[in-house]
């Protein structure tokens, strides 16, 4: 199972360059809505299929590189939390 880094994180260590969603953007996350998030290094989309609470599912939206590392193709489905995700595209 692949393990998702924490963006909020990254950003707590570097707000002046590292930039993710605000909670108030995470807050409004709803079906239908794409993020961003990261394993093994690589970024990549995610297309949102339910949100409850600070739980989200959703089916990786893009050919990813890395597959052999972290186990994830185009159209899986995976679970992430609100922390995980570095951007919103809705």
């Amino acid at each position: 199972m692949a393990k998702f880094e924490n963006a909020q994180e990254l950003h707590k260590a570097n707000p002046n360059t590292f930039y993710v969603p605000t909670q108030e953007e995470l807050g409004g996350l709803t079906k239908g809505d794409t993020v961003k998030v990261s394993t093994c290094g690589e970024r990549f989309w995610v297309k949102v299929t339910w949100v409850g609470g600070e739980s989200v599912v959703g089916t990786v939206d893009n050919d990813l590189l890395f597959t052999d590392e972290h186990g994830l193709d185009y159209g899986d489905i995976i679970t992430i939390t609100k922390e995980n995700i570095y951007d919103i595209f809705n």
